[in-house]
């Protein structure tokens, strides 16, 4: 079966599924997963390394001094970093700006900046504010009037979420 690997509306997902050669038992668990899928709530850790709501940075040995590295701080921070790239859902956003109260995001190239508080707010380049709750709000965001979205690349986290 062919995977998607871009975020896509539901009734697209559907098409898809619908093109495949697999039996409609089959389809319908696609489609249910798929629909759980763009149901998750939104958090920072479906777009930058997370881990306990603080933003991770790639371990580099420059980072580290003698006393850390030989204490193999560096070696936990990369297994941490590790393991929370594992979890992140799409892969074109970078981190802009961390601090304790709030992590800001910017979709690359798109002008199109997530701030996650105790919520998920985008802000778009005309200054246009809104509240995102799950995938599909952000989906449905970056949808424009004529029906193209904005492209987001699905991580192998999240195909293996929806295909297992």
């Amino acid at each position: 079966m062919e995977k998607i690997t871009k975020l896509i509306s539901l009734s697209d997902f559907v098409d898809h599924i619908d093109k495949q050669p697999i039996y409609d038992e089959t389809a319908l668990f696609y489609i249910k997963i798929y629909n759980n899928f763009l149901k998750q709530p939104l958090t920072r850790g479906m777009f930058v390394p997370i881990k306990d709501n603080e933003f991770l940075i790639k371990p580099e040995i420059t980072n580290y001094d003698q006393e850390e590295l030989e204490a193999s701080v560096m070696g936990v921070d990369i297994v941490n970093y590790n393991e929370a790239k594992l979890k992140i859902l799409f892969e074109c956003f970078k981190c802009i700006g961390n601090d304790e109260e709030e992590i800001e995001l910017e979709l690359f190239d798109e002008n199109v900046w997530l701030i996650f508080t105790d919520v998920c707010t985008v802000i778009n380049y005309d200054g246009y504010e809104c509240i995102l709750k799950d995938i599909e709000d952000l989906y449905q965001y970056l949808k424009n009037d004529s029906g193209y979205c904005i492209a987001i690349n699905l991580s192998q986290a999240a195909i293996k979420q929806i295909y297992g």
